[in-house]
């Protein structure tokens, strides 16, 4: 059994949660979307999936030839109750793919870098973000937001201008538009390759880099333990030995 992954960019990998997914004892299966290596065609031999992030708004993947066979792979994950996540843009194609509704952020803005998030009543009982402040700064890079969440799915952490930086629709499938992977090195690569947005959004990669010198480390500590809450409550090892 393995871990499908998506990944949508050579500079969107897995990073932090697929490091513990590692040391946890799972194997992922990473699918370079964007290398045009092939989805798989059917669940079988799969324990959970994990969507990556993207570069680019959800639209614009939406012209990719894979798109569809991923969005059904994810609704057939999320209805087998298999574990699903969704990180950064992955989690907007997890709610597109259940049925959620994407838009742009109010008034077309960009936000990239550090925001204050803080849970919802849902988020503060939810067994995965155990241990996380009800407010705390969290890493973005986002133009869209989940205007509307699938059916019977429940906001777990929202932002002034995001209200979807974290979602649970059903048992098992939980989407972080926060970027809970990314690690101080990532932002630094980001900050180059995706410069256009950074200045969208009114930042320079100093103003970026210097803010990150200042968050990152508490945001490290409790995305490191969000990640081994992923691993503890999403994929035990009783769930691997009865699958």
């Amino acid at each position: 059994m393995s871990i499908l992954v998506f990944e949508h960019d050579e500079q969107c990998g897995p990073g932090r949660l697929g490091r513990v997914l590692v040391q946890y004892g799972h194997r992922l299966n990473v699918r370079r979307l964007w290398a045009g290596e092939a989805l798989p065609p059917d669940l079988d031999d799969v324990e959970a999936v994990v969507c990556l992030d993207a570069p680019v708004a959800l639209a614009d993947l939406t012209r990719q030839a894979w798109r569809g066979s991923e969005a059904a792979l994810l609704k057939a994950a999320h209805e087998r109750e298999l574990p699903v996540v969704g990180l950064g843009t992955g989690s907007l194609i997890l709610a597109a793919a259940l049925g959620g509704l994407i838009a742009p952020l109010e008034g077309g803005k960009v936000e990239v870098g550090w925001r204050e998030g803080r849970l919802t009543f849902p988020g503060t009982i939810d067994p995965v973000l155990t241990g996380q402040p009800w407010r705390s700064m969290m890493l973005v890079w986002q133009s869209e937001q989940v205007t509307k969440l699938p059916a019977g799915a429940a906001p777990l952490a929202g932002s002034a201008a995001c209200r979807s930086l974290a979602w649970r629709a059903g048992i098992r499938t939980y989407g972080f538009q926060a970027h809970v992977e990314a690690d101080a090195a990532a932002v630094e690569r980001w900050s180059q390759a995706r410069s256009a947005q950074r200045r969208a959004a009114g930042l320079s990669d100093e103003e970026l880099l210097a803010a990150t010198r200042r968050w990152m480390p508490d945001f490290e500590r409790l995305s490191e333990r969000l990640c081994r809450c992923i691993a503890d409550y999403l994929l035990p090892a009783v769930l691997r030995r009865c699958s």
